[in-house]
């Protein structure tokens, strides 16, 4: 339990930031998420205390499953799971007050079948602040076991860490919003 609450201070410690992390087992997310919302209502006003979501990344190898599940899990309207840039939309619409923390269990998992850019932008979208007018942010945590980690397109906690911070350059946006309208022309 030592290790949890060691996990659960760092992320809290990191507010607006995406956190990859490691477990010694996968049975402890569980125990991750009910560590982290006391410590998110404990340092904050009552009122102002922080969302704790859970989504899992395994039931989101794509895109399409990955916004139905993203949306319910943070309380979006129906219409963010459509695609990606109405689930954008939905998310820049919230407070700027809002302070959520989504735990993503099972994270090596998270749009296995889909190119890394996505995977990217999403990671992207779902961090954020604090923002200076209202004090909100959102942070993203993506938390897997060692050998689940090992085996993702990532290889490592740290790897998949970096690779959700680093930022989509104008041609990887481009590249990416060319696939998208591909993509949803075919729907």
């Amino acid at each position: 339990m030592e290790e949890i609450e060691r996990i659960a201070e760092s992320i809290a410690a990191s507010p607006g930031q995406v956190v990859a992390v490691e477990v010694g087992d996968r049975d402890q997310v569980a125990d991750l998420v009910a560590r982290l919302q006391p410590i998110y209502d404990d340092g904050y006003d009552a009122d102002d205390g922080a969302d704790v979501r859970l989504a899992l990344g395994s039931a989101c190898s794509t895109l399409e499953r990955a916004l139905e599940h993203f949306a319910a899990a943070l309380q979006l309207p129906y219409g963010a799971a459509r695609t990606l840039w109405e689930f954008f939309e939905a998310v820049s619409q919230r407070p700027s007050g809002y302070r959520s923390c989504l735990v993503v269990a099972d994270a090596a998992e998270l749009l296995a079948d889909e190119d890394e850019l996505i995977w990217r932008a999403l990671a992207d979208e779902l961090v954020g602040g604090p923002r200076c007018m209202g004090g909100g942010w959102d942070t993203l945590v993506l938390v897997d076991d060692h050998t689940a980690w090992a085996r993702s397109r990532f290889g490592s906690a740290a790897d998949a860490e970096l690779a959700a911070k680093a930022r989509l350059s104008p041609d990887e946006y481009a590249a990416l919003q060319r696939g998208l309208e591909l993509r949803y022309r075919a729907d």
